[in-house]
């Protein structure tokens, strides 16, 4: 799946999982880990922190949780509500706290990762940030940090993902926040302050694959140090404002790339602007965006334009997005129209009558990344997605059709190494050809 105009853009829920390929694949969104996560600790809502941690004889709090695990291992949430007071802090370096299995593990409180987690993961979890102080959740100060495939709403009390330095600590570098829903963050009516992601003080992150929605104010803000910063393949849709690039006296955020995505429909100011105190950024650039919709929109797509904006644009199609279904919250958009065709780089011309075509979007990943599955088929209404396991092929979900070109798609992610091997199949139609994935173990 090489990324070239958002190809690794949005995801499309999947519906229909068979139970021999759930150890393979999950579907893209929020999810939990894979059935084969190895758990060197657990925490369960009826365990004691004086347990020792098995599945047998969990743990109660993911603060201790996080507390007895060491550099490398994995903790594990049973299914429940999870909340405390006070602040959650995860100091150790390269721990991960994920869901158990296909359960999911919700996190009611405020979480800090502290400079000293240099690697820590978050992945597939539900982390709702209310606290009794509305503050900021969660909180990011260490480098390398993953936030991964979780749901991030704290229902609209303040600032969601804040990433930034934490007093004399090193300037975080290389935090990855991908495939997460990001949502609902920040108090109404809109204060100007709350955010789904504040990025500060921080080097090379890497902002991909998420949908950020209906955030009280901005979707992504940049400020004011922000160097280096790679937004892709995000649809930031009905927020405040959309992505804003800023900076205060001498320290301007520069040298950001904002590509590849649909940023549309901000109900306050404008879809892509910026903001200094002092000089603009510089080398900061907005291209081969699909972007448009709301109330700044003047047929121009709701881009700021101003002297020293600090900021290039180029490249960008001016459109509104039409999504699958918004009003349920599924923001994939509509296959063949306007910002679909500019994500993911145009409609292939039709298949023969009785023909089934399938490709993925790139031929080897790594294990946990997102994976494209996409083709066509004219005269059927459903394709069935097939997966090659134990020699034999089963069903991996049944995918809807759409337009008069016939076009299909859909999002899934790899989780075991190895070669995966898909086909498709409909009624009426040869199947298609199978395709071939090399995947490569995940590096911790």
């Amino acid at each position: 799946m090489g990324r070239r105009h958002g190809e690794h853009a949005v995801r499309a829920f999947a519906t229909v999982v068979a139970a021999a390929a759930l150890a393979l694949l999950a579907p893209a969104g929020p999810a939990t880990a894979s059935a084969s996560t190895t758990c060197n600790l657990v925490a369960a809502t009826d365990g004691s922190d004086s347990n020792p941690g098995t599945a047998a004889q969990p743990l109660r709090s993911p603060g201790r949780l996080a507390a007895a695990l060491a550099p490398g291992q994995t903790g594990c949430l049973r299914e429940g509500t999870y909340s405390w007071s006070g602040d959650l802090s995860i100091r150790t370096a390269s721990i991960t706290l994920t869901s158990f299995g296909e359960e999911q593990a919700v996190m009611q409180g405020r979480v800090r990762i502290e400079a000293t987690a240099t690697g820590a993961v978050l992945d597939g979890l539900v982390l709702d940030g209310r606290n009794s102080g509305n503050e900021l959740s969660p909180l990011i100060y260490a480098s390398q940090v993953v936030l991964r495939d979780n749901e991030i709403t704290n229902h609209h009390t303040g600032i969601c993902i804040h990433l930034d330095r934490y007093y004399d600590n090193p300037v975080p570098t290389n935090v990855v926040i991908e495939g997460n829903r990001i949502h609902d963050c920040g108090a109404l009516p809109a204060n100007n302050f709350d955010h789904g992601i504040y990025v500060g003080k921080a080097e090379g992150t890497v902002i991909r694959d998420n949908w950020i929605y209906d955030n009280a104010n901005r979707g992504i803000q940049l400020y004011s140090q922000a160097q280096h910063t790679q937004i892709t393949g995000n649809v930031i849709d009905g927020n405040g404002q959309g992505v804003i690039f800023g900076g205060e006296q001498s320290n301007p955020s520069s040298n950001n790339v904002v590509e590849g995505n649909v940023i549309s429909n901000s109900k306050l100011r404008d879809n892509v602007e910026s903001s200094w105190g002092g000089p603009p950024g510089t080398g900061n650039v907005v291209r081969g965006n699909c972007i448009g919709g709301g109330t700044y929109d003047e047929g121009d797509g709701g881009i700021l334009s101003a002297p020293n904006r600090g900021f290039a644009e180029n490249g960008n199609t001016i459109a509104e997005p039409e999504f699958v279904n918004r009003s349920a919250g599924d923001l994939s958009l509509v296959p063949g129209t306007v910002c679909d065709q500019v994500l993911n780089g145009g409609v292939a011309p039709p298949p023969e009558p009785g023909e089934l075509t399938l490709e993925a979007g790139k031929d080897e990943l790594v294990a946990g990344q997102q994976l494209i599955l996409k083709g066509a088929s004219r005269g059927v209404q459903t394709v069935r997605l097939m997966i090659r396991r134990t020699g034999k092929w089963h069903l991996l979900e049944n995918v809807g059709v759409h337009g008069e070109r016939g076009r299909y798609r859909v999002h899934v992610r790899v989780h075991r190494s190895g070669r995966a091997r898909f086909k498709a199949e409909a009624t009426g139609a040869k199947a298609s050809k199978p395709v071939r994935v090399e995947v490569h173990r995940r590096k911790r």
